[in-house]
């Protein structure tokens, strides 16, 4: 039994040592197309030149990402499966689900790489040229407006019943599989609102137009949408981060050696990821591996205020 202790302690250093020495895969707990997915493609062929093995993604959804979540959890935390950290899958899925089979705890967060904003978008032509305009006739039409988002109790959905609550105002909310399917569903006029933390390639298609967003600053390449803050409808939820994460036993050489190749990627990529990366509408930013999990703990927080809230009405 000693024997069989110390041969295995023995292959694990080796197997640390030598990583990685086949490819990584980095789970997308969502359809493709989302800003979750968007932004790790991005990153991916960066990280794998500075990890000398593919870094491939693999898109599993299903319950607003607890699927993708467990998935990882439960993972041989040898650094070849990650996540593509976001708040749905790590705060909301498990607050509100009962059958996740993980929390917060359950990861270890490598880096946050990039932050997003969520945009409230109608269709090109609407009547609605502000979002006031929309306020407006929703305060005079309780429930008859709609708005679309991906998924019941995302992060997405939560912006939109914080926005309402500070508005005062009631809308019918109209659940999707996905980001694109939520702004689809605008452009073709099948619901008014849109609330994405990306706009999914739409943006300067001239099919939908975004009316606001949540970030506390106007963005790039957006310089002429308001913000919320802007417009004083003050919420508590403004941009979020996204990032990486790996099974919460993951060991620190493993740590080290993917954290490494991000910083190397970050240097040597630096003005690519800020002139490209709001192409796919995320914004260069960095947590590391202690900020971000303070900021996943904080806005875990936020969510169980707002939810308990919620069931208080």
């Amino acid at each position: 039994m000693v024997v069989s202790i110390v041969l295995f302690a023995r292959f694990e250093a080796f197997a640390q040592d030598g990583y990685p020495n086949r490819p990584i895969e980095v789970v997308v707990p969502f359809e493709p197309g989302g800003p979750a997915d968007l932004g790790i493609r991005f990153f991916v062929d960066k990280w794998a030149e500075f990890l000398g093995q593919p870094v491939i993604v693999g898109n599993k959804g299903g319950a607003s990402g607890a699927i993708g979540g467990k998935y990882v959890a439960r993972a041989k935390p040898d650094g070849y499966t990650l996540l593509a950290l976001n708040e749905s899958t790590l705060i909301t899925a498990p607050l509100l689900r009962k059958d996740t089979g993980y929390n917060l705890d359950s990861f270890r967060y490598l880096w946050a790489h990039s932050k997003i904003t969520a945009f409230l978008s109608v269709k090109s032509d609407s009547r609605w040229k502000t979002f006031g305009d929309f306020v407006n006739e929703a305060k005079k039409n309780p429930g008859k407006l709609k708005y679309a988002t991906w998924g019941p109790n995302s992060s997405s959905n939560m912006v939109m019943e914080m926005v309402c609550e500070v508005a005062g105002i009631k809308l019918t909310f109209v659940p999707f599989k996905s980001s694109p399917d939520s702004l689809a569903a605008v452009a073709g006029g099948n619901t008014d609102l849109a609330v994405t933390f990306a706009l999914s390639g739409l943006g300067g298609s001239g099919l939908i137009r975004p009316l606001v967003i949540s970030d506390d600053k106007r963005v790039s390449d957006y310089p002429n949408v308001p913000t919320l803050k802007e417009l004083g409808y003050g919420i508590r939820f403004t941009t979020q981060y996204m990032g990486i994460a790996g099974p919460s036993e993951t060991p620190d050489k493993i740590a080290s050696k993917l954290i490494e190749a991000h910083n190397k990627a970050r240097v040597k990529y630096a003005r690519e990821i800020d002139e490209k990366l709001p192409k796919v509408d995320q914004y260069s930013a960095y947590l590391d591996e202690k900020e971000t999990m303070q900021y996943l703990k904080e806005r875990e927080k936020v969510y169980k205020e707002f939810f308990q809230k919620l069931e208080s009405k």
